[in-house]
């Protein structure tokens, strides 16, 4: 499942995109239960899960990269990039109308972040939108690993944040001290 949140500013238009990958294992599992008998392609094969599902989550962060080359637009920077240490790619293009898009793609906890910002020739390329992104932890308080987080490998220590006050993306209402919300 997916949802995209947007809005239009003048001709500048910005979206982030979610894709929950959490259900990506129990749905291609099923999937594959239909395969012929054999046909690997369709079934998977031993580090792949089966249905391709370890394959389909680890590969969603270069196919949506991917799909961002394949427009009608000039790749102008793509890089491996990451926010509050979590691995991502950055992308920068000029369309054919001459706009130009800057877009952001990470993964975290299985979710894939999609940003995406488009401005009109002559204005100041728009990456700073991506830059607003942040992670929480489950008690609202903006995270931060001590290394690189890679999707789908156990997560490194996250920095201790509680005794800080107003983290850059604490959600409203942080519980600061262990609580869960």
């Amino acid at each position: 499942p997916a949802r995209v949140y947007s809005v239009t500013q003048g001709q500048s238009r910005y979206s982030v995109t979610v894709v929950d990958y959490n259900q990506v294992q129990p749905i291609l599992t099923e999937k594959a239960k239909s395969c012929p008998a054999g046909d690997v392609v369709c079934k998977g094969v031993g580090g792949s899960g089966e249905g391709w599902w370890k394959v389909d989550r680890r590969a969603a962060l270069v196919y949506a990269s991917w799909k961002f080359m394949q427009r009608d637009a000039k790749v102008t920077q793509y890089q491996w990039n990451f926010l509050e240490l979590v691995e991502g790619h950055q992308l920068s293009l000029t369309n054919a109308d001459k706009s130009r898009t800057f877009a952001a793609v990470y993964m975290h906890e299985n979710k894939l972040y999609m940003m995406e910002s488009t401005v009109p020739p002559g204005y100041p390329e728009p990456s700073w939108f991506s830059q607003s992104l942040g992670f929480l932890d489950e008690r609202g308080i903006g995270l931060r690993y001590q290394e690189i987080y890679v999707n789908g490998f156990p997560a490194p220590p996250r920095v201790n944040r509680d005794l800080q006050r107003g983290n850059r993306i604490d959600a409203p209402g942080p519980t600061p001290g262990g609580q869960k919300r």
